[in-house]
């Protein structure tokens, strides 16, 4: 994944947490 946004709750990427 990867994909950066609020909360995206994903455990293959980084996630952006505003």
């Amino acid at each position: 994944s990867g994909c950066k946004r609020v909360g995206n709750g994903d455990q293959l990427g980084p996630t952006t947490n505003l």
